[in-house]
């Protein structure tokens, strides 16, 4: 038979394993979800661009029913008054700062014309105008001017000339996926269970780590506690106490030499 440890608390080894194990799994549990949803995320919304140079004519394809937009690409916005920089001022006293921001007319665009997309053989799609929005890379703009709802299919785009300097039309649609950004919202609080779970789990550690210590080492008591002494029958010497180890007790006296005659 094994011999078992008195000291143990029953089923405690058990309920301690149990505890690190679920708080494993809370922790993989959120990170998968984390960097999951961000990778989703990334490849659901980083489709290559469809472009075509202008002046010209290029060929773009719908794989969904969404609605999509036709951005204007430039070098040149900011020379030919398309954009401008404005600069404000932040703050106030020695906080004082400035911040340049990029403001671009896509008005300015419209009033141009707009491009023609089509079925090939068919008649032009009527597009609208576009919410405002830019996207600015070093010197490189692309600002939003036109939209169109499209059903899946090939369309021609063109644009017979370059207004104020554009050199390419961008073909994209508007939708973003947010399926997998749920992902990344839902790792957040499984993060924090999982806190929980690792606190929780230390604590109980290191109480049943004290309650052994205890039980294997236990305290002395006090001085002047414990059982009474046994009293000493009348008439009968009291016990001889038990002899001290070799080398205990005062050291020997020295011997006193006899007096002289």
């Amino acid at each position: 038979m094994t011999p078992t440890d008195p000291t143990a608390v029953p089923g405690a080894a058990k309920v301690s394993k149990v505890w690190w194990v679920l708080t494993a799994v809370a922790f993989v549990l959120a990170f998968g979800l984390g960097i999951g949803g961000c990778a989703q995320f990334i490849s659901q919304n980083s489709t290559t661009d469809q472009s075509v140079e202008v002046p010209g004519r290029g060929v773009v394809t719908v794989e969904e029913t969404e609605t999509y937009e036709i951005r204007y690409q430039s070098n040149q916005f900011f020379d030919t008054g398309v954009c401008r920089s404005e600069t404000r001022s932040t703050g106030a006293g020695s906080d004082n700062g400035f911040s340049s921001t990029t403001v671009c007319g896509a008005d300015l665009l419209a009033a141009e014309g707009e491009p023609t997309l089509r079925v090939a053989g068919q008649d032009r799609i009527r597009l609208t105008r576009s919410p405002d929005s830019l996207l600015r890379i070093n010197d490189r703009i692309t600002v939003s001017v036109w939209q169109a709802r499209l059903d899946p299919g090939e369309y021609e785009l063109e644009l017979a000339d370059a207004p104020l300097g554009t050199e390419r039309l961008v073909f994209e649609s508007q939708a973003v996926e947010l399926g997998s950004a749920l992902l990344v919202i839902l790792s957040v609080p499984v993060f924090l269970i999982a806190l929980v779970l690792l606190i929780v789990t230390l604590l109980r550690s290191s109480s049943r780590r004290n309650r052994r210590r205890q039980a294997a080492y236990p305290q002395a008591p006090p001085s002047g506690w414990g059982p009474p002494a046994q009293p000493t029958p009348h008439g009968q010497a009291p016990p001889p106490r038990p002899a001290p180890p070799p080398g205990w007790g005062p050291p020997p006296r020295p011997e006193q030499p006899p007096p002289p005659p």
